[in-house]
């Protein structure tokens, strides 16, 4: 939590109970205070997910986070300033496990997109509401909250609208000749778009794709001559996950097949490659 400097780490034992401990002074260290949250209506260390909102240019706040608790559909919401609970949104209704919650910068909304549902959920988490369901799938969003897709496997994209008075709005659904692995927004070329990096699941190929133009350009030559095509089998993420150099960064790195692409997005190409790359599971850029 970078506006309180603090860092909350959700923690468990071996009886597979969990809570969240919050370590102050975060930045000081390494000797910080421990606190643990006080217990939610004497539900204690059953804490199974916590939701944490992400400081970024567009979303500069950070009053509420959530919690899940085993065995319940709904989440709990965290006073961050106080570090105690101050509300519930029960999902007991809809039957949604939430298992991401991405928070937007407008009105105090979020998507939850639950489990085992054939829709997602977006919410009002000031006044603990559900606004409306809308197409199921795995959620991303792009920077400014604008912009969702929903992506149902193998490949389906359906792409959202946030508009100004709080709506979602569908703009149009997609398929792609191809199974989808990872999708990413990065910053486009055209005003006020997004494009997305969109890998290929079973395959060796990059697309991208402008959400507002529909145009696309398909990078092929995404493979490292390995015969092993499992991805998995050389520890890297079977999803071939994307990661983008910062917001405004020029980058990405696409891991497929044992080797790590750096690829320059607005040029769309591939500018150069670590082959045999085995036993990693995590990947992250770093602002030097």
């Amino acid at each position: 939590m970078e506006e309180t400097d603090e860092l909350w780490v959700l923690v468990g034992n071996q009886y597979q109970f969990q809570t969240v401990m919050i370590l102050s002074d975060a930045s000081k260290g390494p000797y910080m205070p421990l606190t643990s949250l006080l217990p939610h209506y004497s539900i204690f260390d059953a804490v199974e997910e916590l939701f944490v909102p992400r400081l970024t240019a567009f979303n500069t706040t950070s009053r509420y986070a959530f919690s899940s608790h085993f065995d319940q559909h709904g989440l709990s919401r965290l006073d961050t300033a106080t570090m105690t609970y101050n509300g519930a949104l029960d999902l007991t209704e809809w039957k949604c496990k939430v298992l991401q919650l991405h928070y937007l910068a407008i009105g105090g909304l979020a998507l939850a997109q639950c489990e085992h549902g054939n829709f997602n959920l977006l919410l009002d988490t000031v006044i603990n509401s559900v606004v409306s369901k809308f197409q199921s799938g795995e959620l991303y969003v792009s920077h400014n909250t604008r912009y969702i897709v929903a992506v149902e496997k193998p490949s389906t994209l359906t792409v959202y609208y946030l508009n100004d008075n709080a709506t979602l709005v569908e703009m149009y659904k997609h398929v792609l000749h191809m199974s989808i692995g990872e999708v990413r927004f990065m910053n486009s070329e055209e005003a006020e778009s997004y494009n997305l990096a969109v890998t290929s699941l079973d395959g060796n190929s990059l697309i991208f794709f402008d959400v507002k133009t529909r145009k696309n350009t398909v990078l092929e030559g995404l493979a490292s001559g390995r015969e092993d095509n499992s991805a998995s089998d050389v520890g890297a993420p079977a999803s071939n996950l994307v990661v983008v150099s910062g917001e405004f960064g020029e980058h990405i790195l696409v891991p497929c097949r044992g080797s790590l692409f750096i690829v320059n997005k607005f040029y769309r190409m591939i500018s150069c490659e670590w082959s045999n790359v085995n036993k990693y599971q995590l990947a992250l850029w770093l602002d030097i």
